[in-house]
This record gives C-alpha cells, structure tokens and sequence, in this order.
C-alpha cells in the first residue's frame, strides 16, 4: 500500500463544541459533509439540551449516519473538547477540533492535508486561513512549512489547534486539554504534543477560522496563561524561569504597545 493511500485510510473525526451558533455551526457542518475524504464523521458538542440549535441536529443526525452529537456539554469549551475526544475511541481514530463558525477552504481539502500523514507520523500541521471579524478580510498564517518546536514554545511560531490533525492514540497519550485554562489550553496541549511525537506539515492551508476569540480580545490572560504552561512543563519544555519571564514580558509590552497605538489611532 502507498504512503498515499494509507494516508486516506485514517479514519478522521471532526469535532465541533457550540453554544447557540447555528448559523455557524452550519457553516462548519456545510464544509465537512462536501468532503472528498470517505472515512469522514462529524460529532457536535453542543451546550443546549433543547431548542432549534437541538432539533436541527436531530434533523442532521436522521439524514446522515456520518453526524452524531452529544448534548447538555456547558462546563466550558475544553471540557466539552475533551467530551468529544472520548467519542474518538478506536486506535485508529484522527481528529480534528472545528470551532462552530471554522470552515474547510474546499471540498478537497482534508484529503490534500492528510497526504502529509505518512507511516510513523501520529500528527500534522500547517497554515490556517484568518478571517477579520470587522473588514472579513482574509490573511493567510505565517507558516514556513517546518515545525520548530522551540520557536513554537517561544512564540515565535503560531500555531492553532483548527490546523492540526492528530491520532487519538496520541491525544489521549498527553491526557486532552487542560480545562483549568481559559484560553491557552490549546497551546499546552499541541506544546505537550510536539515535546514527544514532530508533526509533519502540509503546506496549503486547509481551514479558515475568524479571528476575535477571547484571546485576541484579551491579549494579557493569553500572556498570564501561556506562563503558568510553560512554568508547569519546564521540565519537558526546557524552558528556564529567566526564559519564561522575558518571553512574557516581552509579548506583554508588544500587546501594550499594538493596545496603545490602537487608541491613539495609529493601526
């Protein structure tokens, strides 16, 4: 068999959370079902345990045995992350988390990412499409078709996890996200990834996402979080106090500074 058609044989899993998005949500859901990857499913994790968000699920779920959904999941989006990774049960199970509102680029586009998945890698990577909330002006990440996993550590490198699919062998392995974070869990968890298993990257983008998330909108908690991962993974991370202070302080001011210029009308 060829790496290639191993690669289409990996079963992938595309995990949703929403709360009250439809609109979003199918948009998403649109994106994942016109995909030309046969061993698709999607799960939706949803907050609601009823109303039109739910009876259009059920309508989903009746229509298309590759949809199934989990309800009543409201104790935060990592958590209900983690809900849904327990639905990825078989070793050979891939995942991949879509916020509600996130979309693939084009039908064909899951099948051309996973042709970097070749035997041995357990994730990959690439570049993502951002969409601005105010102007839906389209950027694409700056991605350079390598993982550095120092420059991610130091954030120099961006990565988020709409970009990146993974087995569930190893999803499971570093324990899912940590739900004591707010925003960062995301970081933590694809840091605690890459500490023990390099991804292998995809170079055309696969997923678009709009920006405006809590992180971008609170830069200085995506700060005060990003510390306290890599002050509790020192050790895995190799990352030494003094680094970790500068890094903070040093992503802090450039938030305080992009802030300031923003009032004085400069950006």
């Amino acid at each position: 068999m060829s790496e290639e058609s191993q690669s289409f044989t990996r079963p992938v899993i595309v995990v949703t959370v929403v709360k009250g998005d439809l609109a979003g949500l199918r948009r998403t859901r649109d994106s994942v079902m016109v995909q030309k990857y046969e061993l698709l499913r999607h799960v939706v994790v949803a907050a609601e345990l009823e109303g039109p968000l739910v009876d259009q699920l059920s309508e989903w779920a009746k229509n298309d045995s590759r949809f199934s959904y989990l309800l009543g999941c409201d104790k935060g989006v990592y958590s209900a992350m983690n809900f849904g990774l327990r639905e990825c049960k078989a070793e050979e199970d891939w995942v991949l988390f879509l916020n509600a509102g996130d979309s693939f680029i084009d039908a064909k586009s899951l099948q051309q990412s996973m042709m970097a998945a070749s035997p041995g890698v357990e994730w990959i990577c690439g570049p993502v499409q951002l969409i601005s909330v105010d102007t839906d002006e389209v950027n694409e990440s700056k991605f350079d078709s390598r993982f550095d996993f120092s420059e991610f550590i130091f954030e120099k490198q961006s990565l988020c996890h709409q970009s990146v699919v993974a087995s569930s062998v190893l999803l499971n392995k570093v324990g899912g996200f940590e739900e004591d974070l707010k925003i960062r869990a995301d970081y933590e968890l694809l840091a605690r990834m890459a500490s023990i298993s390099h991804p292998q990257t995809y170079t055309q983008p696969m997923v678009r996402y709009q920006l405006g998330g809590l992180s971008s909108r609170n830069p200085f908690l995506n700060h005060k979080e990003s510390f306290k991962v890599r002050k509790r993974n020192a050790i895995h991370f190799g990352v030494t106090n003094f680094e970790n202070v500068f890094i903070t302080c040093r992503n802090s001011t450039r938030s305080l500074l992009g802030v300031m210029a923003r009032k004085m009308g400069l950006r």
